[in-house]
């Protein structure tokens, strides 16, 4: 998951606590769903109040609360101090908790983004291609790329000027499908695309094929389906989607049971973790958040500065010292780096790292 989409994220970590961290289920799947949100978000409340949320906050969450049904299926919020400082409507449910700490908790979201990554659909045809930004099952943008169409279709008029028209329909599926590539670049270079799926015509695609530049190709599904419309192949894109993150989280673990094997490019452990953020050694947190259960510290004002040992701390002369979740300061520490946080299943400590955390790193010690 790239950074930039994350930015927003890493903000949030500049500003003041205590910060109250908000996952809540808005599925509108009843006409009662406005009252048992409403419920459930009372109790939630309630519950953050009695930790110490403050009310000017919670009652800025009643206001985003109120409504959220009609806007998605999920809702994640965090406030900072008294104001609401993010927001974001999900396409897919999210379970409900709420928390009040010194740090947002924002890995739930960093998973729920990873298992539900940001992807490109190509629905291609002989004149141009509709080209889709998906996350989860909404589309968040559409464009339209139309090509020439004389001639699109291949003719058959007999005698000598048969080839000819046989070969300037080729033509233009080719240029048409030249033009499709280009916008698919463009669209991959300013959004954050983690990969590409192509449907539609067998001829216009090949023709992509044959264009398209290998970095997007490495990073590409073909579907066999020539579907009419995108909801015509939502489960085969579900399917990609699952594939996709299944084998990028795959990829991380086995590269780091290698670089572990070697002794030179990975730590485990929350203590060695969070010594190589203080370094600025670490490329990509590994992290699942169920193993891990300690305390860490962490200075206000240095987001990089973190320790499972107060006194470390104190040793370098850092006094905002706040104590939060170890889970929550590894995240915190690893945006203060610009390195990547990847969540991972709890795979015990043979396949995956010891403590439920650990690092691949950009250079050894």
């Amino acid at each position: 998951m790239t950074q930039s989409y994350n930015a927003d994220l890493r903000t949030l970590f500049d500003q003041q606590g205590p910060f109250v961290s908000v996952y809540l289920n808005t599925e509108g799947t009843s006409e009662d769903a406005p009252d048992e949100l409403a419920l459930r978000w009372r109790g939630m409340r309630e519950e953050a109040a009695e930790k110490g949320a403050p009310e000017q906050a919670l009652a800025a969450l009643d206001d985003l609360v109120a409504g959220s049904h009609r806007k998605g299926n999920g809702l994640v919020a965090f406030t900072a101090g008294e104001n609401v400082f993010l927001r974001r409507f999900l396409s897919r449910r999210i379970a409900d908790s709420i928390t009040v700490a010194q740090t947002p908790r924002i890995v739930r979201l960093l998973e729920w983004q990873q298992d539900n990554p940001r992807y490109a659909v190509v629905l291609s045809d002989r004149k141009g291609a509709e080209i889709h930004v998906i996350t989860g099952h909404h589309v968040e943008d559409t464009t339209e790329v139309e090509g020439d169409d004389d001639p699109i279709m291949k003719v058959h008029p007999g005698g000598w000027s048969q080839r000819r028209f046989q070969n300037r329909a080729e033509n233009t599926w080719e240029a048409n499908a030249r033009s499709v590539v280009d916008e698919l670049s463009k669209i991959v270079s300013v959004e954050d695309i983690e990969f590409v799926v192509i449907a539609g015509d067998v001829r216009s695609i090949q023709f992509i094929k044959e264009h398209i530049p290998q970095e997007i190709e490495a990073t590409s599904f073909e579907l066999s389906t020539e579907p009419h419309e995108l909801q015509d192949i939502q489960e085969e894109l579900d399917k990609a989607a699952a594939a996709w993150v299944g084998q990028s989280v795959e990829r991380t673990l086995e590269k780091f049971q290698e670089e572990r094997g070697q002794n030179d490019l990975a730590v485990e452990g929350v203590a060695a973790t969070l010594s190589a953020l203080g370094k600025a050694q670490v490329d990509s947190l590994l992290i699942s958040p169920g193993r891990v259960d300690d305390k860490a510290y962490f200075s206000r004002s240095d987001l990089t500065q973190a320790s499972v040992d107060r006194a470390t701390l104190e040793g370098l002369g850092i006094d905002d010292i706040e104590e939060a979740d170890a889970a929550d300061v590894l995240v915190r520490a690893t945006f203060g780096t610009g390195a990547r946080v990847i969540v991972i299943p709890d795979v015990g400590d043979q396949h995956g790292p010891r403590e439920g955390v650990g690092a691949l790193l950009r250079y050894a010690t």
